[in-house]
């Protein structure tokens, strides 16, 4: 028999649509207590009763169906077994019945988005998942990483855009920031368990992955520690799947592997071999992406073998586009997009046609967001980032070159640089992102640092006038004499 026709969710739901969100409302007010799980089995079955459902949609859902009453049963099996407070599970109890947290919403959402990249075939894969995960879980799970005491108070601070602090965790790690945060974060999030990534290629890829930055004053894996970190945050309270989460964080903690301390343009101009692989189109960025997915390639580094072939797939493609997305140079275009959503849409991202542009938009925010922090942290930040500019400037002025912008040490103002950059590219940017993510206090802090250096550039210009004045009165006394 052949299951699951090759039209997809939005080619035969479409002239349906109308008439499945009915029967979901009138599902969800029936059974108003039920668990998620058996709201979606009784839209299914309600489903198969309409007129006008063709013999392979039938089929499909008669699959579904049999999927999702079979996942019922045994989730409520394996619940009786599991004590109701252990975080590591993805199944909870409401009013004496089960349901999935996560893989059954997503499942109903299908019926109700406008569009959907979801078929049949992954709805019932992504339900079977859930319990595969569950299983695997209890038997060869990541255990739960205890750290030691001085990383463990940073770690308690992860969820702060103020308290956390990127470089004390480099000084009580060895220098190992980006792994241990990484682990942190996925622990408290709880994917090492629902995925059951395997301890040791885990581990191993963490540490090879840190060791892949190169030791520049910013684009190290202190910068990725710091924007992992920050992308965890954008995302807390958001409804993306645990896919999404995990790729946003894989994406954050890969995004800028093996940067060479110069940018785009420079290697463009110098015609490298990574700007003539990549044809000029974001060559550190692809060099990122390409890097990571060599890395996973090896069999100690390939922790994602513990899932399925279509959610390495899913998880590929994600982590490419959002690793692309912090190239500055589609961030006019892709913030005009994000805006643009929010105008026709709404703040509510799985609304959107595409939701994994507003992901791609989180991590390019996280990617700029150290004026985001406290002053203390965010000074030392644009510090570091203008030492590497510096660096780049030297190099063009020794190779006869035009010196790039922000590049100049002879020229460049470090108040007026910051300031500039916070009015015209990072305030725009999280005034959007505020409406969809957890970013009000970045925005917070982000004017409390404008402010300060503002205050610096007038302590600057008094300087600089003082120096003048001082200066036209020694020539005068020079002249008299």
């Amino acid at each position: 028999m052949a299951f699951f026709p090759s039209l997809g969710f939005d080619a035969w739901s479409a002239p349906c649509r109308p008439r499945i969100a009915s029967v979901l409302a009138s599902a969800k007010e029936q059974a108003p207590e039920q668990g998620t799980g058996h709201v979606a089995a009784e839209v299914v079955q309600r489903m198969l009763q309409q007129d006008g459902i063709g013999d392979g949609q039938k089929q499909d859902l008669e699959y579904v169906l049999g999927a999702l009453n079979e996942l019922l049963a045994q989730v409520k099996a394996l619940a009786a077994k599991v004590p109701d407070e252990d975080p590591g599970r993805r199944v909870s109890v409401g009013s004496g019945h089960l349901c999935l947290e996560e893989t059954t919403e997503q499942f109903l959402m299908t019926f109700t988005k406008q569009r959907t990249h979801l078929s049949f075939r992954e709805v019932a894969q992504s339900v079977r998942f859930a319990l595969r995960a569950s299983k695997r879980a209890k038997a060869s799970g990541m255990r739960a990483v205890e750290f030691d005491l001085p990383v463990q108070r940073l770690v308690d601070k992860i969820n702060s855009w103020n308290e956390f602090d990127a470089f004390r965790m480099a000084q009580v790690t060895n220098n190992q920031p980006l792994k241990h945060v990484a682990i942190a974060v996925l622990q408290q999030r709880g994917l090492l368990t629902c995925f059951s990534f395997p301890s040791a290629p885990l581990q191993k890829f963490l540490a090879e992955m840190e060791h892949s930055y190169l030791d520049n004053p910013y684009h190290n894996s202190l910068h990725a520690a710091d924007v992992l970190q920050a992308m965890h945050l954008l995302l807390i309270g958001t409804k993306f799947s645990d896919i999404e989460i995990f790729a946003g964080i894989f994406a954050a903690m890969c995004h800028d592997a093996g940067h060479p301390g110069v940018t785009n343009d420079f290697r463009i101009q110098s015609g490298d071999d990574c700007a003539i692989t990549y044809n000029d189109k974001s060559v550190n960025e692809n060099m990122h992406c390409a890097l990571t997915y060599r890395l996973l390639k090896r069999d100690d580094c390939n922790f994602l073998s513990a899932i399925s072939t279509d959610q390495r797939k899913l998880i590929r493609r994600l982590t490419v586009e959002l690793i692309l997305s912090t190239d500055m140079a589609v961030h006019f275009s892709e913030l005009q997009k994000f805006q643009s959503n929010l105008q026709t849409s709404g703040p509510d991202i799985l609304k959107w046609d595409h939701s994994d542009k507003a992901l791609g938009l989180a991590l390019h925010a996280a990617d700029l967001s150290n004026v985001c922090r406290p002053f203390r942290l965010s000074r030392r930040w644009s510090e570091l980032i203008l030492s590497e500019y510096f660096l780049q400037g030297d190099t063009e002025r020794t190779l006869g070159r035009s010196i790039s912008p922000l590049c100049d040490r002879e020229s460049v103002s470090i108040p007026d640089s910051q300031i500039g950059f916070i009015d015209f590219i990072v305030k725009p940017l999280y005034e959007a992102v505020a409406q969809c993510y957890n970013a009000e206090p970045a925005l917070q802090n982000m004017g409390e640092t404008s402010m300060m250096w503002i205050e610096e550039r007038k302590k600057a210009a008094g300087r600089k006038a003082s120096r003048t004045s001082s200066g036209s009165a020694g020539g005068r006394v020079s002249g008299r004499s």
